[in-house]
């Protein structure tokens, strides 16, 4: 890290060639570039020369936009060809000082990571153990090899294989592990999911080997030890700096809702005090979110109060009696989830993310529909990528679970823009709709399934067509 940032001190020196009045401002600029190219992640393999492209291509586009907006007056081209050479040199320099820094500390068993390799195959336990023991300089230290009936042995390495059998969480706790390797285990899909979902909750970094990579051509920001492919598992997407920043603009995004939509709260609250004068305004319920910890929920009132019990664990269906006109209209253009903003605000919520559950359901749909514990992975949101692909209502259970899954897993800003706009798009729809004379006479929408529709989903569902194939995910639309 020292060494990045001496790195970055010489850009800023080139900066100061062509007097660009702000030249700290051009060194961010250039460290987002370099940020936005995966160049501060953590690698094994330490070869400049491999990153050099990509290097250098952050670095001509991160020079260029520092100049352009450093220098509003205008700056020569042989100047800013000669920042762009200077930046390009020194990153080069300062990537090659701390790319071989970090090679001679490992070497000398400095910055190696405790790791298991979860795999007693060819590949597992006799290659890519091995290479990792007699090649230090890629930073894992293998300490075990683990698998499915697996009777113990030793390497001639003297790796120990072990029996998967309690063996991993007995290793993880005394021998302090930091990483962990997926070389095809003996395990179905969802007993390794739930394994990589509890070493993640530990603090492990995760590699996993590509499937078909001694016959196919692998893509993508690959790692590798030697020549087999390994590639990185975001597995605990809440310790990313880049979902931070979105916890924070959201917050932030939240608070500033809240006071241009102050005049409209108050005037639906008006209105729902006004329906039913011996009821509160807010309704307020229990719901389960991040890691299954459970926070109150906010919502306007849209129909007659419930007891705590039949609340908890009754589902509300169309054309229930105790939903009045300006509950359908409310719950029909969704302005009845405004208050959701306070519990973003608050931390509790996010904008964009899995529509939280009340702990009656969740405990019902987790052992039941696959994948769907999963969801609390992220904080729960007011709005989603399942809930934009038509999934609320008399929607399965199970597809509510594989869209939100497929969201955290495949996580960008880019896709969280996408579902912002087709949101709006939706509401306004629904906006509309609610207003039109069909909607006052009948409610269109409701947030959780029918029992009818609950049971065929939860009860009768084959396990097999809980499982959703990538390739059979709706298209992102245009928006």
């Amino acid at each position: 890290m020292a060494t990045y940032v001496v790195e970055l001190g010489i850009a800023a020196a080139a900066l100061h060639f062509v007097d660009a009045s702000s030249p700290w401002l051009g060194i961010a600029i250039i460290a987002g570039c370099l940020g936005a190219a995966g160049l501060y992640r953590r690698r094994l393999t330490l070869s400049v020369f491999e990153v050099a492209p990509r290097l250098m291509a952050a670095a001509t586009i991160g020079a260029t936009a520092a100049v352009v907006v450093g220098a509003p007056d205008g700056v020569e081209f042989t100047a800013l060809l000669t920042v762009v050479g200077l930046v390009c040199g020194a990153l080069f320099v300062g990537r090659f000082v701390a790319y071989s820094t970090q090679w001679l500390l490992r070497r000398h068993g400095v910055l190696r990571r405790k790791t298991i390799v979860l795999g007693a195959g060819p590949v597992g336990g006799f290659d890519l153990a091995k290479r990792m023991h007699q090649h230090p300089q890629y930073g894992l230290e293998p300490v075990a090899i683990l698998d499915v009936d697996t009777p113990p042995r030793l390497t001639p390495d003297a790796i120990p294989v072990r029996s998967l059998d309690d063996a991993l969480t007995d290793t993880l706790g005394t021998e302090g592990i930091d990483a962990l390797v997926l070389a095809f285990p003996k395990m179905n899909d969802a007993e390794l999911a739930k394994l990589v979902h509890d070493c993640g909750q530990r603090g492990c970094e995760i590699w996993m080997v590509s499937r078909l990579w001694d016959t196919c051509p692998i893509t993508g920001r690959m790692d590798h030890i030697g020549p087999i492919p390994l590639q990185r598992l975001d597995h605990h997407l809440q310790r990313s700096i880049k979902w931070r920043f979105k916890l924070l603009v959201e917050r932030c995004l939240a608070a500033a809702a809240l006071m241009i939509v102050s005049p409209l709260l108050g005037a639906l609250a008006a209105m729902v005090k006004i329906s039913d004068p011996t009821a509160p305004v807010l309704f307020r319920q229990k719901r389960v979110g991040l890691d299954g910890t459970e926070f109150e929920l906010h919502k306007f009132r849209s129909m007659s109060p419930a007891d705590e019990a039949e609340s908890q664990t009754h589902w509300c269906i169309d054309g229930d009696p105790r939903v009045g006109a300006l509950g359908r209209f409310l719950r029909a253009s969704s302005l009845d989830e405004l208050p959701q903003l306070w519990n973003i605000v608050r931390g509790d919520m996010v904008l964009i993310g899995p529509r939280p559950e009340r702990k009656h359901f969740v405990a019902m749909f987790s052992a039941s529909v696959h994948g769907y514990s999963a969801r609390h992975r992220v904080p729960g949101g007011m709005t989603g990528w399942a809930a934009v692909n038509g999934l609320t209502g008399d929607t399965s259970i199970a597809e509510r679970a594989n869209y939100d899954n497929f969201y955290i897993a495949n996580w960008s800003f880019w896709l969280d823009v996408a579902i912002v706009f087709r949101t709006i798009w939706i509401l306004i729809l629904k906006f509309f709709q609610a207003c039109s004379p069909a909607a006052r006479r009948v409610s269109i929408r409701s947030d959780e399934p029918s029992q009818a529709k609950m049971r065929m989903t939860v009860v009768s569902e084959p396990a097999a067509q809980r499982r959703v194939q990538p390739s059979t995910f709706t298209p992102m639309h245009p928006v």
